[in-house]
Order: structure tokens, then C-alpha cells, then sequence
């Protein structure tokens, strides 16, 4: 977009993304509420798991370091 615009296809990023994204761009999708229970769930155990996680990125991100 930034490449169309410096060529003067476009005269701003503004107008790119009107004619790039904006027709692409979907409305909203209301969540269905019979499946709040669900998702409340699953985001319990995402929450769970990014919190424990941490300890084992930076562990892994050490190795990469010492390995690369």
C-alpha cells in the first residue's frame, strides 16, 4: 500500500485502504450467548496455559540464543 502510494496510485494511505480493505471489511458478527459457557471454559484453560508459559519461552529463547 505504502509502495502505491509513493507511486501516486493513491494519494494517501487513507484512500489505499478505502479501496483495499474497506470492501473486504465484513459487518460484525454478533456472538451467539448459547455458547458463552463454552468460551468462558476454553478461555480459562488459554489463561491458565499463557500464564504457566513464560518460564518455558524464555528457557527456549536462552537455548535458541546459545545454539544459534
Amino acid at each position: 500500500m505504502m509502495a502505491a502510494v509513493q507511486l501516486g496510485l493513491y494519494p494517501d494511505l487513507t484512500s489505499a485502504t478505502r479501496a483495499w480493505v474497506d470492501p473486504l471489511v465484513e459487518p460484525a458478527e454478533e456472538p451467539d450467548p448459547e455458547l458463552a459457557d463454552t468460551f468462558d471454559t476454553l478461555f480459562s484453560a488459554y489463561l491458565a496455559t499463557r500464564e504457566a508459559m513464560p518460564e518455558t519461552w524464555a528457557a527456549q529463547a536462552l537455548a535458541r540464543r546459545k545454539l544459534l
